[in-house]
């Protein structure tokens, strides 16, 4: 079983909400690698489930968090395509230091699932001219 935007399938219902995301245009497409850049993957239970999400939509998924890579929890480390350390999760200039330390990738979305970080993932969407939430939503 999968979790899912629409609840958990069997691997073998995977075609169906490929066919379900592809008549209505939503959703990521399985043989599409988006990159994927995700705050705080570490927080909290339900960060690891949305990095399991991206992994099982076939996302690249990068990380920025304020642990350590090395205190990261090793489940979650073994699905990041890369992680890196970001002391000041809150400061946009801080977390773009963060990003370039990943490397030369090009990110189709930034995503968090932790309220207080919804501002800081807007502005540096706004400054990487990542599509998503801006700051002024």
């Amino acid at each position: 079983m999968t979790a899912t935007a629409i609840g958990w399938i069997a691997p073998d219902d995977r075609d169906l909400v490929s066919m379900f995301a592809a008549e209505r245009g939503c959703g990521i497409m399985p043989r599409s690698r988006m990159n994927v850049l995700f705050l705080a993957p570490d927080t909290h239970v339900y960060n690891h489930g949305f990095v399991h999400g991206l992994k099982s939509a076939s996302a690249r998924v990068f990380a920025v968090g304020p642990a350590p890579k090395e205190q990261v929890t090793p489940a979650v480390l073994r699905q990041l395509d890369g992680y890196a350390t970001c002391g000041h999760l809150f400061d946009v200039e801080a977390l773009a230091k963060a990003t370039r330390q990943l490397g030369a990738h090009t990110f189709d979305r930034i995503e968090t699932i932790d309220e207080p970080l919804v501002e800081p993932a807007a502005r540096l969407r706004e400054r990487l001219s990542v599509p998503g939430l801006s700051s002024t939503t």
